[in-house]
């Protein structure tokens, strides 16, 4: 699987959104089922759930999945934070829609403030900020993460954990919700390759949302992962009066006093592998 930067992440969206004559707000949709699929799988509809949305599209996702979960009779509560001037227009639009349906399902979150009195059995939902995260934090909503954080209850995050950078490692003291599970969106973010960051993602799931294939093909990335059917493609048939020297040659350097673990390991391999 190919490794994209959040930029490349962001062009494959727009693709997709002009090759397939959808709108933004379709693939948002597209996300949210996804998403809501997920839970579906896992959670009867007792279940309840609070979702923080912040004012841009990784909020319209958990908009449009408050929506989703609402029709199919699970209970949901909304909060917004105000974290900047203005939604995104998606996001508008998905919380006007909200809005019409039940009103008293919204709230909105003001600077300074924060969520308390929250059950233990809630699971909250972090659809607070995306990929598109380009500075640090605000002094109010690095505090309201890390007070998020000193809750018990379970937590999921919507296509990254709000707050961890999407091609980079944040630095230690960085304020970034601890996810128990993150529901990401077919495509693997350079962060989440690293262990430092497995504390904040819990287990990640790549969701299929019918990102546009073209553009995954067609566009150039220096990182991917190692698939087994790519491994598959190396091991070639060897007819039955082949021998060892028809099957490479491997020479090994390396070791020292105290650290022959690797140097042990690898002629074994090579052992095993044929040659």
């Amino acid at each position: 699987m190919k490794i994209f930067s959040a930029a490349q992440i962001k062009a494959c969206d727009a693709y997709t959104i002009h090759a397939t004559t959808s709108t933004s707000l379709d693939l948002i949709e597209r996300a949210a089922g996804a998403c809501a699929q997920f839970i579906f799988e896992r959670y009867k509809t007792g279940k309840p759930f609070v979702i923080m949305c912040g004012m841009g599209n990784n909020g319209a996702d958990g908009l449009a999945l408050a929506h989703i979960l609402l029709q199919n009779g699970y209970g949901v509560k909304v909060f917004v934070l105000l974290h900047k001037n203005e939604h995104s227009p998606e996001n508008k639009t998905l919380l006007n829609k909200l809005l019409k349906i039940n009103a008293s399902l919204v709230d909105y979150v003001h600077p300074e403030t924060f969520l308390t009195d929250l059950p233990e059995g809630v699971i909250l939902v972090d659809a607070i900020l995306g990929t598109g995260l380009s500075r640090p934090l605000n002094a109010w909503l690095a505090d309201f993460i890390n007070h998020i954080n000193c809750l018990p209850n379970y937590k999921l995050a919507i296509d990254i954990p709000s707050g961890m950078p999407a091609d980079t490692i944040a630095s230690g003291d960085a304020s970034i919700i601890m996810a128990n599970e993150t529901l990401s969106f077919q495509l693997i973010k350079r962060s989440f390759l690293h262990p430092e960051t497995e504390m904040y993602c819990g287990n990640i799931h790549f969701l299929e949302i019918g990102l546009h294939p073209t553009f995954i093909a067609a566009t150039h990335t220096h990182y991917q992962t190692i698939e087994s059917e790519k491994l598959i493609s190396f091991i070639k048939a060897k007819h039955k009066f082949s021998f060892k020297n028809e099957h490479g040659h491997v020479f090994v350097a390396g070791g020292s006093k105290g650290m022959s673990g690797a140097i042990t390991l690898a002629p074994k391999a090579a052992l095993r592998s044929g040659v």
